[in-house]
């Protein structure tokens, strides 16, 4: 069977799994989001129907978060807002607002029509909380609807991003967006392939985003036209990462991509023995990503592999950075995020506490 081909059926097989109707206590049906704030040595950890705060030194539990009921599950990397919020996406259509420190509910907005699958974002102390039902709900820090004419033609999966200004949100329906902060359309671009992973934006207003189209694009930011296009041999799932000067995409074909910023053109690919889902994590001379082989993989910012260490488990999304080390989220397992240091050796694991 040919990679591409197992690419598809892994996309449609995750795609399957996020949409699947919840009935009782439900199986984990995504991978587990992972925030660190490092000014409270914390990592906070969405993962089926709970929320965790991890401590990053040794991995100690330190809270846990699930709302009453069986309706519950959360996989979107929690939001840290400027004031002091911490912003859960629900599976429940329900977009919860907690106290870092404690867990402790401060407030829930139940207006949405669907699932939050992607991130809420806070940007001038507005929140933008993007809905499977199409829709972008703008909230007050007190999670008070402002507004939600906004509507796509098609699911919005991934968090928004934003310059300060201007709200750039990426749809199914193949489109980004471009809203002012009310949340009204100041323009809007047909990429020609679904997007999944969320707009990139560099300091010098261009924004980088992948597609299911096997394409990586930088857009001029003012009005979305090209400035590049990059093709890939497989879907990108994932967000570019953005480091000097260079460009970092991974596909369903397994291949991480090294591109030129300013002229879209190769600088290196490796191919690793499983599909990516992920944004590539830099730290440092580093390139950090994970594949659906269950494979951690090290690269040199030159293209050249460090280590390889396989999880024994199938993983997606992004391994994060946590000082000096780097968290690996883990599915269908009791360990839920494993640390690692720069090596690949394992620091500690995070089993929740009973």
């Amino acid at each position: 069977m040919k990679k591409s081909r197992v690419g598809q059926i892994v996309l449609i097989a995750l795609l399957g799994l996020l949409l699947a109707a919840c009935g009782g206590a439900p199986a984990a049906s995504s991978w587990p989001g992972i925030t660190v704030d490092e000014a409270s040595d914390t990592a906070y950890v969405a993962y089926n129907q709970n929320v965790f705060a991890v401590q990053i030194d040794n991995g100690a539990q330190r809270w846990a978060f699930r709302p009453e009921g069986n309706s519950f599950q959360t996989y979107a990397p929690p939001t840290l807002t400027a004031d002091g919020q911490l912003l859960i996406a629900g599976y429940d259509h329900i977009l919860y607002s907690l106290n870092p420190a404690s867990g402790a509910q401060n407030w829930a907005f139940a207006g949405g029509g669907n699932r939050y699958i992607g991130g809420a974002l806070e940007s001038g102390g507005t929140i933008y909380a993007p809905n499977s039902d199409h829709r972008l709900y703008v909230l007050s820090p007190e999670g008070a609807l402002l507004n939600s004419s906004f509507s796509a033609s098609e699911p919005l999966w991934s968090q928004p991003a934003s310059d300060g200004s201007v709200i750039y949100v990426a749809a199914m329906d193949h489109m980004l967006y471009a809203l002012d902060e009310s949340g009204d359309i100041l323009w809007e671009q047909d990429l020609g392939g679904t997007l999944i992973g969320s707009p990139v934006l560099s300091e010098d207003g261009v924004i980088y985003i992948g597609t299911l189209n096997k394409e990586v694009l930088a857009l001029d930011s003012s009005n979305g036209s090209r400035i590049w296009t990059f093709a890939t041999d497989g879907w990108v799932w994932g967000s570019p990462a953005v480091v000097d000067g260079q460009i970092f995409a991974g596909d369903l074909e397994g291949i991480v991509y090294a591109i030129d910023a300013e002229r879209g053109t190769e600088l290196w690919r490796v191919t690793t023995a499983g599909e990516i889902t992920g944004t590539p994590l830099v730290i440092g001379e580093n390139v950090y990503v994970v594949n659906e082989n269950g494979d951690v993989v090290s690269v040199t910012l030159e293209g050249s592999v460090r280590w390889t260490r396989n999880m024994e488990r199938p993983l997606y999304g992004s391994a994060v950075q946590a000082g000096e080390l780097v968290l690996i989220g883990m599915t269908n397992v009791d360990t839920i995020v494993v640390a690692l240091d720069e090596n690949g050796d394992p620091v500690w694991s995070f089993i929740p506490a009973e």
